[in-house]
């Protein structure tokens, strides 16, 4: 019984990593290569609420 409850927080860990992280890479990618100034400003504003509802705040 306890293996299956480690195996499910492993799980569960490796999801939430890897949501984060491709998450934040692809938006980082999308800020690298724009070129408008309020449109990086926005996409910057998104990543920032992003990361703050992440943290729980």
């Amino acid at each position: 019984m306890a293996a299956w409850i480690i195996v499910a927080v492993v799980f569960v860990a490796v999801v939430v990593w890897y949501g984060w992280h491709s998450t934040h890479n692809e938006l980082t990618k999308k800020i690298n290569r724009e070129t408008d100034p309020e449109a990086r400003r926005e996409l910057i504003k998104l990543q920032g609420q992003i990361d703050r509802g992440r943290a729980g705040f």
